[in-house]
């Protein structure tokens, strides 16, 4: 037996005693296919973020496909980068309706972010508007920093909620304004992997990973 190349080179004889003959008789060498490697899995994710004025949505997309679209606040979703799925369903909070009275939908985000494991890959977009500054309904989201629309909301779930994304890698969201758009893409453990935020403009932040 003969190993060669990626098969395996089988040749043997076969004694023919019915041929009446005394000599064997070659059989033509026979080669195993070998397997090959599948190739690897590339996964794109992306998070798109639309305020009040662009487009008012938040949606989620995986190689180019959409898989979620969320409506006003926080839209989150923690993904398994060993297997490309999502951790639990995303989830969209509706952190504007909260705002004033009691914080319970930026607790939740809070808490959301913080039972992910670390590793996971996690994608937040903002759809609408935030609940994280005070708010005239009759600004612009083009209002300039230090203006009404700019202000911080001035509670402490929002500030908690702030500091959350913060500790994951966020370094522009104290600058979020009424009605802005914002997204960011992280790992947990490692930091943004992107991150963005627009006056007058929807957008995707996204990131690339191979499977292992």
């Amino acid at each position: 037996m003969k190993i060669v190349g990626r098969g395996i080179l089988i040749s043997f004889a076969v004694w023919l005693g019915s041929c009446g003959g005394d000599g064997v008789k070659p059989v033509a060498p026979t080669v195993l296919p070998s397997s090959t490697p599948a190739p690897p899995r590339i996964l794109n994710f992306q998070a798109m973020s639309g305020g009040y004025s662009s487009g008012t949505s938040a949606k989620f997309l995986r190689n180019g496909t959409s898989f979620y679209t969320g409506s006003r606040g926080f839209s989150v979703v923690g993904i398994n980068m060993a297997t490309g799925e999502t951790v639990k369903p995303a989830t969209t909070f509706d952190t504007w309706a909260t705002r004033s009275f009691s914080g319970d939908s930026h607790q939740r985000v809070i808490d959301t972010l913080s039972d992910f494991p670390n590793g996971t890959l996690i994608l937040i977009a903002v759809s609408d508007e935030a609940g994280l500054t005070l708010d005239d309904l009759g600004c612009l989201p083009s209002t300039p920093p230090g203006s009404l629309c700019c202000r911080p909301l001035g509670k402490p779930w929002a500030d908690d909620l702030i500091r959350s994304l913060e500790s994951l890698g966020a370094d522009q969201i104290r600058n979020y304004c009424y009605r802005n758009s914002w997204a960011m893409i992280a790992v947990k453990g490692q930091g943004s992997k992107g991150e963005g935020l627009r006056v007058l403009s929807s957008f995707a932040v996204g990131y690339e990973f191979t499977l292992p």
